[in-house]
């Protein structure tokens, strides 16, 4: 398997796990998670979209931004946002909010769609 499909496997298999009812995000016990996914499901996506322009090699995600910078110009604030939102969600001892996963599946589709 390509490395593009292989990007665009784990993006799909992350949608599907966002559309769980256990990660409803009005619903959910696990907002954290939510978000998490949601991150991980972006940077699939952008993985992937990358790899159709011959960047396989990402060693880190200070990298894979610069990268968003050079050939996603449109897709780097929404990554950014997501991504310290996930960061917040895996790192900080509080609980996010529904209005965050709503901020999370909101820049997530934006990213969807410029990909």
């Amino acid at each position: 398997m390509a490395i593009d499909e292989q990007h665009e496997w784990q993006a799909k298999h992350n949608a599907k796990l966002l559309a769980e009812p256990i990660l409803g995000p009005k619903d959910t016990a696990y907002p954290d998670w939510v978000i998490t996914v949601a991150f991980y499901k972006a940077l699939h996506l952008v993985d992937m979209t990358l790899a159709a322009h011959g960047i396989i090699d990402i060693g880190h995600h200070d990298q894979r931004k610069e990268y968003i910078r050079k050939h996603l110009r449109g897709s780097f604030g929404n990554y950014q946002a997501l991504e310290e939102l996930s960061r917040k969600a895996r790192y900080h001892a509080t609980k996010p909010t529904c209005d965050d996963i709503e901020d999370a599946l909101e820049l997530l589709q934006r990213i969807e769609q410029a990909v």
